[in-house]
């Protein structure tokens, strides 16, 4: 086998807290944070964590109401 086993793979978890996953890296040796959470536009907020085996990790959950007005301005 050669190189990463998960490269280009994108792992979608929806209702998993970015907040609580970004914690949880912390405590997982060769994670890498990709992108901290952050609101975006398509109403979901989101964090990027890549794992050793290359394989992208992506946990969200929807915006409430007052995150989704903050973006609009």
């Amino acid at each position: 086998e050669t190189g990463a086993r998960g490269a280009g793979v994108e792992l979608r978890l929806y209702e998993v807290d970015p907040e609580t996953a970004l914690e949880r890296v912390q405590d997982h040796e060769g994670a890498t944070v990709l992108q901290e959470a952050k609101n975006k536009p398509h109403g979901l907020r989101e964090a990027y964590i890549l794992d050793p085996d290359g394989y992208c990790w992506v946990p969200s959950r929807p915006l409430t109401p007052d995150e989704m007005k903050a973006l609009d301005q």
